[in-house]
């Protein structure tokens, strides 16, 4: 069974204050298990800077651990990531 995770950024731009963007991602796992834990290990060594929110915020997060946790899940095999 495949697990599909999808996530938004930006809104259609209804008004004036919206954003230029939307952008749809997606990622593909065979076994969400092994994604939670680098999600959950990436929140333990670095609470101090993503803090307790449940949704780790791109835009609010040091570029250099969102680099950590996309390179160990990318070169964990983990996920596949759909593309057109």
């Amino acid at each position: 069974m495949k697990y599909i995770y999808i996530d938004e950024s930006g809104d259609l731009g209804d008004n004036y204050l919206g954003s230029r963007y939307f952008v749809v991602g997606a990622i593909i796992v065979d076994d969400p298990k092994n994604l939670n834990r680098i999600i959950k290990d990436a929140r333990n060594k670095y609470r101090n800077i993503i803090g307790r929110d449940l949704e780790v915020k791109g835009n609010k997060t040091n570029r250099d651990v969102i680099k950590k946790i996309w390179a160990r899940s990318i070169t964990s095999t983990i996920m596949s990531l759909p593309y057109s």
